[in-house]
């Protein structure tokens, strides 16, 4: 392999103008040149997405317009509709594989790396022409997580490319990210890819923006702090269940962050919480951190079992740890995996379908708010383990071993 420096293409979509997306993936990039990896991001957009900062403020990036695309009006025959959805899906994915390619062939790059979009035909065709230089993150069990999708061109469709497509897909990538252990195992059994090309990399967060609190003075009442939008697997009605039985002394509030639809609302109202629940909203900046200012405990996902994950690497646990508030989760958090320092100050719960037990989240809450000290661990902690600059080393390494294992001929892995 030549001494010269490897080009990366990180290549993002849509998903880019989503504020918690765009900031991960802005951390990245900028980590990965930082540690020696040139990296181009290259956004690849619908005709409505506009980027806003930071994605907006990255260097050298290249964004490339991703057209609609136009069916014929035939489609809106009744016999027809319901095929529809399906058809527009596989025509903007032949349109988005397809600027990626045109995109491919006219950059000089070792690897591509991207989030992986789910199997279809067109990404099938893309891997043959372009083999053993895509790499792909996965974030979920992908399978699992269509099931609670809802998505408009139905679930079974979904899981139809996935079976057909995957193998395909996955054994001609360079390379496989995953988020946990668990996810890596479940995309190289499902697959029957080379697990020499496979890595277990936990998301990063950078410390730029996210401040540590201040903590609450006010402990009359035990607030809850939630930062996410809402999905099945974050197992809010565990949480609500939990807190309608709620009994004890010590009153607990809910403080819920992002945009919840009427089926959340609702179960709330049915539930009769809905004096110990606030909705704020989308929220960020200053306000998100007054927030954390005025809560005492933080909420992770609670329902990652429902996607059969026993291991999680969310962004919100890495936000938590990086401002400095205890936390509570219902699996195991890859980076709390040898957090011995700091073991006091988060608590994993069972991960059934049970109500949340809020009287023993009370008692977690007044041993670790004991602790006068815990922005400080918590921070020197995530500084020390969830920084984006360390998981880009990570993943900067594994490339550098792709590259090595496909210049020798006779391995085509590491």
């Amino acid at each position: 392999m030549s001494n010269a420096p490897l080009t990366l293409l990180y290549l993002t979509g849509d998903s880019s103008a989503v504020p918690g997306v765009a900031k991960k993936e802005v951390a990245r990039i900028r980590a990965l040149n930082c540690v020696g990896l040139k990296t181009i991001p290259v956004f690849f957009l619908s005709p409505e997405v506009r980027l806003v900062p930071p994605a907006s403020e990255l260097e050298n990036i290249q964004i490339v317009p991703v057209p609609q695309p136009q069916l014929p009006f035939f489609l809106n025959r009744r016999y027809i509709r319901n095929y529809k959805a399906r058809i527009q899906y596989s025509a903007a994915n032949r349109l988005r594989y397809h600027a990626i390619a045109t995109v491919l062939a006219k950059q000089f790059y070792d690897f591509a790396f991207m989030r992986y979009p789910l199997a279809s035909r067109a990404l099938a065709k893309l891997i043959r022409r372009c083999p053993n230089k895509l790499i792909f993150e996965h974030n979920t069990k992908e399978t699992h997580e269509i099931r609670y999708s809802g998505a408009d061109v139905g679930v079974s469709y979904l899981l139809q490319q996935e079976r057909r497509y995957v193998r395909k897909i996955l054994q001609n990538a360079a390379g496989i990210v995953a988020v946990t252990q668990d996810i890596l195992e479940y995309e190289l059994d499902r697959s029957g890819a080379d697990p020499r090309k496979g890595i277990a990399i936990s998301n990063g967060i950078s410390p730029e923006g996210t401040a540590p609190r201040r903590i609450p003075q006010d402990h009359k009442t035990l607030r809850l702090l939630f930062v996410a939008s809402p999905a099945e697997w974050h197992g809010l009605d565990r949480l609500f269940q939990g807190l309608a039985r709620y009994t004890g002394s010590w009153p607990v509030e809910l403080v819920l962050v992002g945009d919840y639809p009427a089926k959340i609302r609702e179960l709330i109202r049915s539930l009769n919480i809905e004096s110990r629940v606030t909705l704020t909203g989308k929220l960020a900046g200053a306000d998100l951190t007054a927030l954390f200012d005025h809560c005492h405990i933080a909420v992770g996902s609670l329902g990652l079992h429902r996607l059969t994950m026993s291991q999680g690497s969310t962004l919100k646990v890495g936000e938590y740890l990086m401002r400095g508030i205890p936390l509570i989760v219902a699996h195991h958090e890859m980076d709390l995996s040898q957090a011995q320092s700091i073991s006091h100050l988060y608590l994993e719960l069972p991960a059934t379908e049970d109500p949340i037990d809020l009287q023993r989240v009370a008692e977690f809450a007044r041993g670790a708010l004991a602790d006068s000290e815990h922005v400080t661990k918590l921070r020197t902690f995530a500084e020390a383990h969830v920084t984006m600059d360390r998981k880009a080393l990570q993943l900067k390494q594994f490339i550098q071993q792709l590259a090595v294992a496909r210049s020798c001929h006779s391995s085509p892995l590491p």
